[in-house]
C-alpha cells in the first residue's frame, strides 16, 4: 500500500494544478460542523446554484440510484441522503464542473467512461446489499481515476502512456506512469480529493486501488470493500465499452471475489445487469 507520508504533497502543488476548492464547498462544509448539521440550511445553500440543483436531482432520480419515486426538489434530496451523502454528491459534481482544462485527451469520453464505472458501483453495491452508502459508491467510481485529467493537463505526451496501459497486463498503471514521471494519477487523484474534502476513505479508495498488496496489508475492512466494488465495476465496463478485461482485473479478482464473497455465475449476474441498466 501507499503511504500518504511519501506522497511529497508540497511538491506535487507546486508542479500541478490543483483545482481549487469552490466557495459553495466551504460553505457547505462549514454547515457540516453543525451538531447535528442543518438539513434546511444546506439544502438552500445547494438550491442557490440553480445548474448544480439540477445536476444532484438528475443524478440521484437516475434509475441506478434506486430510489423510491422521484425526487423533486433539494430538501427532499437532503433528507433521503442525509447530510454527508448531499455533501459528498454535491463534491463530486462540483468537482466534474472544474475539471475542464486543456487536455491531451478526450475528457467526454473520460467522463462517459467515469460514469459508467460509477454506474457499476452503485448497481453492485445494491444487488449485493453491501450497505455502503450508494453517493459514496457513484462518487468513487466518477473519480477513481480524477487525477489522470491533472496528468494529461500537465504532460501532452500522457496518451501515449494511457495507451501503453491499456496494452500491458502485467504492470500495474502506477508502475507504468511511474517510469516516465515521478508521480501517478493515484496521488494525484488522492491530493484533490482530499484537498475538495471527501470522506478519507474515498480518498484512500482513489489512491490505493492498483496496488496489489492492500488485500493483504490493508486493516480497514470498509476499504477494502468499496476499492472491490471498484476494481469489479472497472472491470465491468472495460468488458462493455472495449470488450477486454481491464489490465487489473487477472491481478485483483480472486480477492474481490473473496472480499465480495461472490462468485463467477454470479459475476455474469452483475454483468447482464449492467449491460441492461
Amino acid at each position: 500500500m501507499i503511504d500518504i507520508q511519501d506522497l511529497n504533497i508540497e511538491s506535487l502543488t507546486e508542479e500541478y494544478h490543483i483545482p481549487p476548492k469552490p466557495e459553495i464547498l466551504t460553505k457547505l462544509h462549514g454547515l457540516m460542523k453543525n451538531e447535528p448539521p442543518d438539513i434546511r440550511s444546506i439544502a438552500d445553500l445547494i438550491a442557490e446554484d440553480v445548474g448544480l440543483s439540477a445536476e444532484v436531482l438528475k443524478t440521484i432520480n437516475s434509475a441506478f440510484f434506486g430510489m423510491r419515486g422521484q425526487v423533486s426538489d433539494i430538501r427532499q434530496a437532503a433528507i433521503l441522503l442525509g447530510p454527508p451523502g448531499v455533501a459528498n454528491l454535491v463534491s463530486a459534481l462540483e468537482l466534474r464542473r472544474s475539471m475542464t482544462q486543456d487536455v491531451c485527451i478526450s475528457l467526454q469520453r473520460f467522463w462517459d467512461c467515469a460514469a459508467d464505472v460509477a454506474r457499476g458501483c452503485v448497481l453492485i453495491g445494491h444487488h449485493l446489499d453491501l450497505r455502503i452508502p450508494s453517493e459514496d459508491l457513484y462518487t468513487t467510481g466518477l473519480f477513481h481515476d480524477c487525477g489522470i485529467v491533472i496528468m494529461a493537463a500537465k504532460h501532452p505526451e500522457y496518451m501515449q502512456v494511457l495507451i501503453e496501459v491499456n496494452s500491458d497486463y502485467e504492470h500495474s498503471m502506477p508502475q507504468i506512469e511511474g517510469n516516465y514521471y515521478e508521480t501517478d494519477h493515484t496521488r494525484m487523484g488522492y491530493l484533490i480529493t482530499k484537498e475538495w474534502g471527501l470522506p478519507e476513505v474515498i480518498c484512500q479508495a482513489i489512491l490505493q486501488n492498483h496496488e496489489r498488496d492492500i488485500w493483504t496489508s490493508c486493516h480497514d475492512g470498509q476499504l477494502k470493500r468499496i476499492v472491490a466494488v471498484l476494481k469489479l465495476a472497472e472491470n465491468m465496463a472495460d468488458r462493455h465499452r472495449r470488450q477486454c478485461e481491464n489490465p487489473d482485473w487477472p491481478h485483483h479478482r480472486d480477492s474481490v471475489l473473496r472480499m465480495l464473497d461472490i462468485d463467477d455465475a454470479e459475476c455474469k449476474v452483475l454483468e447482464q445487469k449492467f449491460q441492461e441498466s
